[in-house]
This record gives structure tokens, C-alpha cells and sequence, in this order.
């Protein structure tokens, strides 16, 4: 399957023709809720982290801290560390002034947490693959329908559903381990230092190149999922196929066409570059009022359907000029033209001609 040179002009200016035709011309309340509520489903699958503090010193019953000087802390440290009595949690808690058993049901809570956690994104994941192809079979046939494509992309959602979750948590896992073995060295530092009782010389240029290495692979693997996240949903509502097939197809696009792919990721953060200082513009024309809609979920979504609207568009657009075969959208209808006489026959108009002689 060949592909072909893109014009990112084209694209973009049919997907400003298209998104402005079925939004606008006519304009349909029903339809903007309905895909603004498609949008905000499939928004709402994407999650946040969170952060959190260790104490340093010695902690009261109380649960105050304070310090034990320098000696006390490399004190405590190299017991903490180089000890051999009891394990490295009984040290801790011994250290610490922690009970066992308050420890055991403070991380039992946080790994109930955890689970909560990963159960609720696999919920809004699973809706995020049912809704795709919901909001791409109304983008794509211009209409406002919930039940029929619901039921009819059933395996289609599901199968995406199966493969995200299972590169998600690939790829979660590939993280944690990749951050553990950069913390390695931070450890043996930590380990000789309290040994020593002083922070002894640490060497950073190491770190410093796997932390350079780790973000430039979280960039380059996030703007692969990016596109697949962006690619994969409307070639497997094409050809009616499997997570893994869909990824396949998209796999060899990129492969055969990396060129045409990276074009299509400036310009698409060209485009909404310019989106964003419009909106900051226009919220501040307007004294911050249009800000008051916007922060409101669902209705900021529906303030800013046409954005989301040509953002899907785009894509569209320069997936059918990437391979015509993947084009999703249906054959204009031809217009029907005034009716055309049609001319007399050869033989009748010889015969007229004769009579008259």
C-alpha cells in the first residue's frame, strides 16, 4: 500500500471548509451537544499524577519534626542504611519512632487507592474507545446519532479499548523500571555517604545524561502515541478491523511516509498555537468573562467545538490524501441539471428531409 505526497495546505483548508459547513450551515444545537458530549467522554480519559513528601530527622509521637543536628542525621542514616539489625523496614520504623502496624495499614490503603486509581482510568479508557468511534461516525456522515453507532462499533471500541490499555500499561510498567534503575546511583550515593557520615563528591554527569536520554524517549514516545491515539480509530472505522491491525496499518504509513507525518505535526502545532493566543485574546477583550464558560467542562467543550471539530478534520483530510483507500468520507452526490433535450436520430432527420423534396 503506497502513499502519496501531502499538500498540509489542502488538508487544512478542506478541514476549515468541512468543519465550517456542517457546523454552521445550518447550525444545529442538537448536533454541537451531542459531539460536545462525545468530545468531553473521550477528554476525560486523560489522567493526572500526583506528588509526595518523605520526613527528614526524627519524627515525635506527635507527628511533629525536627532536627537531630548533622551528626544525628549521618547517624541515623548509616543505621538506616549499612544496619544489620532486623530488616530495612524495622530500622525505618524503629528509626522514625513508626508503629508497624499503622505503616502496614497506611500502604494497604495506598495500594486500595492504587487499584481505585487503575479501575477508574480503565472505565474512562474503555468509554474513550466506545465514544472514538461514536464521534467518528457522526464527524463522518454529519449527524447526531447515539445508540445506532454505539451498538454498531461495539468490537471496534472494545478491541481499542484492549490494545490501549494494554500499551498503557506497558508502557507504565517500561517507566517505573526505567526510573528505579536511574536511582540506583542515587542510592549507592546516599548508602557511601551515610558510611561516611558526609556527603561525599556525587557524580552528575551520568544522571545527567539518562535524565536527557529518559525525557527525549518520553517525547518521542509520546508524539508516537499521539499519533497513533489519532490514526489508528479511523483506519479500523474503515476497514472494520482489530486494535492490532489498525495499529499495523499505521505502523506501515509511518514507516513508508515519516516525512508527510512530521509536516502534519508542525503544522497541527502551528495551528493550534495560533487557537490558543486567539482564546487568550478573546478572553481578554471580553474582561475574562468568555473565561467563565470555558473552565466549565462540558460547556467549555461546546464553546469550542469548531476547534475540536477541525482538529478532527485535519486528520481526516490528511489521512484520505495520505492513502486514498482511507478516505472516510462519502462521494459528493451528483446535482441534478436541467433535463437536456435529446437530438433527433440520423435516419429520421434524413427521412424528414426526403419527404420535404
Amino acid at each position: 500500500m503506497n502513499c502519496n505526497p501531502v499538500t498540509i495546505g489542502e488538508a487544512v483548508g478542506a478541514a476549515w471548509k468541512r468543519m465550517v459547513q456542517v457546523l454552521f450551515r445550518p447550525f444545529d444545537l442538537t448536533k454541537w451537544i451531542t459531539w460536545g458530549f462525545c468530545i468531553w467522554v473521550i477528554s476525560c480519559s486523560s489522567g493526572g499524577s500526583g506528588s509526595g513528601n518523605f520526613p527528614t530527622g526524627k519524627m515525635s509521637p506527635s507527628g511533629s519534626v525536627h532536627s537531630d543536628g548533622a551528626e544525628g542525621f549521618w547517624s541515623k542514616l548509616d543505621q538506616l542504611f549499612n544496619g544489620t539489625d532486623g530488616s530495612f523496614f524495622d530500622r525505618m520504623c524503629r528509626i522514625f519512632h513508626w508503629e508497624p502496624a499503622t505503616v502496614m495499614l497506611t500502604l494497604t490503603l495506598i495500594a486500595v487507592l492504587v487499584l481505585f486509581c487503575i479501575a477508574i482510568a480503565a472505565v474512562m479508557l474503555w468509554l474513550r474507545g466506545r465514544f472514538e468511534f461514536m464521534w467518528l461516525h457522526n464527524t463522518v456522515r454529519n449527524c447526531a446519532e447515539i445508540k445506532a453507532p454505539w451498538r454498531e462499533y461495539r468490537r471496534e471500541g472494545n478491541s481499542f479499548f484492549k490494545g490501549w490499555f494494554l500499551i498503557s500499561l506497558t508502557l507504565v510498567l517500561a517507566s517505573l523500571f526505567l526510573a528505579v534503575l536511574s536511582l540506583i546511583p542515587v542510592y549507592r550515593w546516599i548508602k557511601a555517604s551515610a558510611a561516611a557520615h558526609e556527603a561525599l563528591p556525587f557524580h552528575f554527569q551520568e544522571l545527567l545524561i539518562g535524565g536527557a536520554v529518559y525525557v527525549l524517549a518520553i517525547v518521542l514516545i509520546g508524539l508516537y502515541l499521539w499519533l497513533a491515539g489519532t490514526f489508528v480509530p479511523p483506519i479500523m472505522y474503515r476497514r472494520r478491523c482489530g486494535f492490532s491491525e489498525g495499529l499495523h496499518l499505521f505502523n506501515q504509513f509511518l514507516r513508508q511516509a515519516p516525512g508527510q507525518f512530521i509536516k502534519f505535526i508542525l503544522m497541527h502545532t502551528l495551528i493550534f498555537l495560533l487557537f490558543g493566543i486567539a482564546i487568550v485574546s478573546a478572553v481578554c477583550l471580553t474582561c475574562c468573562i468568555l473565561a467563565i464558560p470555558l473552565m466549565i467542562p462540558f460547556v467549555g467543550t461546546v464553546v469550542l467545538l469548531p476547534i475540536h471539530v477541525f482538529d478532527r478534520y485535519f486528520s481526516l483530510e490528511f489521512l484520505a490524501r495520505l492513502t486514498p483507500e482511507f478516505d472516510l468520507f462519502p462521494p459528493p452526490e451528483p446535482v441534478a441539471g436541467p433535463a437536456m433535450a435529446e437530438p433527433p436520430l440520423i435516419e429520421e432527420a434524413t427521412q424528414d428531409q426526403q419527404e420535404e423534396k
